[in-house]
């Protein structure tokens, strides 16, 4: 079974991803039984979806920009 500290540890990480089957249902199932760890996971994923959006329209926005810097990269690298 994972405490709080080792469930805490791997939201913000990420790690529970990266597991096992085995580790994944322990983790989940830490989940479903402890409400802090919950909520903070549920705070952690709502942040980072955020953090995603906000990326995903900064590059929609600049498309044309980044586009460009790109081209310019590509050029020097053929210079080389």
């Amino acid at each position: 079974m994972k405490d709080c500290k080792k469930v805490s540890e791997e939201i913000s990480s990420d790690k529970n991803c990266q597991t096992n089957l085995l580790e994944k249902a322990q983790f989940y199932f830490h989940l479903s039984i402890c409400p802090p760890c919950r909520r903070y996971f549920k705070h952690i994923k709502s942040l980072k979806n955020g953090v995603q959006n906000i990326f995903k329209e900064f590059v929609k926005e600049n498309e044309g920009h980044i586009k460009k810097i790109e081209e310019d990269v590509i050029q020097k690298i053929k210079k080389q």
